[in-house]
């Protein structure tokens, strides 16, 4: 297995605005919310994974760990992005992100930002893959005790070659650093997150087809990290991801139109 690329990411968890149509928020999220993101130097990527409102909570956990997403806490959403470094990320923050942020209330009830430490992103199987059949995001909440380091090794040590091993063409991993609600604070939008609903990390999977994926969860290899699942983990979440759109691929913003990748 080749090493993982460490890249420095964000992955906001967005809740769609409940008074809109769930298709018009959509539409303006990909459509002109991109196109402000898009213009942000310091993202090399930027991708909008756009989750099922029913195809959720498959994750084959073990007992004691949560699969089940509560019905009041079902995200509709993930903004997975790559910045070039964490110091061009806090100038972007502080110059460039301005109209970014007084644009979210027009689409969002919520907005959760969780930010990797340097280089606390992992690609395992390199840059995004737009052919990919079936993606899937997987949040992940960590037992107290075992957050920061150890959660961590968690991850990269034990779970994401496990995937890999069982058969992930694509796969991504984020690990995250606490405290991203007072970076990424936006006027007239939400960004609660009860402690016992905060996620410690996500991986993006990626299969050619459903049934692979399906067949990926029964893996003797990852069954075999159900032990660590339990040491390590209170909940793992997944969710189908309907559809991705990426406003901004290997340093190279996208059309006005975002293009449909999957």
């Amino acid at each position: 297995m080749r090493k993982p690329e460490r890249v420095t990411s964000m992955c906001s968890l967005v809740w769609l605005r409940s008074d809109l149509a769930r298709e018009d928020a959509q539409a303006y999220w990909r459509g002109p919310h991109a196109e402000i993101a898009n213009k942000v130097r310091a993202i090399n990527e930027y991708l909008q994974h756009h989750f099922s409102a029913s195809d959720h909570g498959f994750w084959p956990v073990p007992k004691e760990v949560g699969g089940a997403i509560p019905a009041d806490w079902r995200v509709d959403g993930m903004a997975e992005v790559r910045i070039r470094s964490m110091a061009a990320g806090l100038f972007s923050r502080l110059f460039h992100m301005k109209a970014v942020f007084h644009d979210e209330f027009n689409v969002f009830d919520r907005v959760l930002a969780n930010n990797s430490r340097p280089g606390g992103g992992r690609w395992w199987t390199g840059a995004h893959q737009p052919d990919i059949g079936f993606r899937a995001a997987v949040l992940i909440r960590a037992r107290h005790e075992e957050k920061g380091a150890p959660f961590r090794r968690f991850v990269e040590e034990a779970l994401a070659p496990a995937l890999i091993e069982a058969g992930a063409v694509e796969l991504r991993t984020h690990v995250f650093q606490p405290g991203g609600r007072f970076i990424h604070w936006t006027p007239d939008v939400r960004h609660d997150q009860p402690v016992n609903r905060a996620y410690a990390g996500a991986l993006i999977v990626g299969t050619r087809t459903r049934a692979e994926f399906d067949c990926l969860m029964k893996s003797p290899f990852l069954l075999a990290t159900h032990a660590d699942q339990r040491r390590y983990c209170v909940a793992i979440h997944a969710y189908a991801v309907e559809k991705t759109y990426a406003g901004v691929l290997d340093n190279n913003p996208q059309q006005m139109t975002l293009k449909e990748v999957t």
